[in-house]
């Protein structure tokens, strides 16, 4: 991951284990001040509901024009910063679909914030809030070109895997039904 990202994109690390999850936070200090020594990082500590988190983190993006949200087993296999650039240059202020590469299988998935701080999750991490309008996190319809994420979690614990797939189970089906009942 530390040499697919350009050197003068702000990295922010978010560290913290969220409500209901039985994973342990582990953050790494040693990959983190290595990742420092090349690129401008920032770890942020943050504990709550996985909607709250990440809108905790929202709120820190006031400064930034773009943001692209990665999960921690994924990283950046491919990269072209002309074609980024005039893909992203033209965009409007919403969400855009990034590809990620899961094994042999590419899916697109809205990971591209334009004009980020503006966003904020609703009640769930599949959907935001943008101006009274509700977008779902994957519905955008158009994708940001020059730019291939990876989804790897082979250096996981086998137990690890185990409980992020069953917190995950529990956490959409608690989102579908809170944003269903309270929408």
């Amino acid at each position: 991951m530390v040499r697919s990202i350009p050197k003068e994109w702000q990295i922010f690390i978010i560290e913290g284990q969220f409500t209901n999850s039985k994973i342990p936070s582990k953050l790494d200090k040693e990959i983190i001040k290595e990742m420092d020594k090349r690129l401008n990082v920032r770890v942020l500590h943050r504990d709550g509901m996985e909607f709250e988190v990440r809108n905790k983190y929202l709120e820190q993006l006031n400064q930034y024009e773009f943001a692209l949200m990665m999960d921690s087993d994924e990283y950046i296999e491919e990269f072209n910063h002309s074609i980024f650039t005039d893909s992203i240059l033209e965009l409007e202020q919403d969400i855009y679909l990034i590809d990620i590469k899961y094994g042999q299988e590419v899916r697109q998935q809205g990971r591209f914030f334009v004009i980020p701080t503006d966003f904020r999750y609703f009640k769930s991490h599949k959907y935001l809030k943008l101006k009274g309008r509700i977008i779902g996190v994957n519905s955008a319809k158009k994708g940001v070109k020059g730019i291939v994420l990876r989804h790897d979690d082979s250096s996981r614990p086998k137990d690890i895997k185990n409980k992020i797939e069953e917190y995950q189970k529990k956490l959409w089906k608690y989102e579908d039904e809170s944003v269903i009942i309270n929408a």
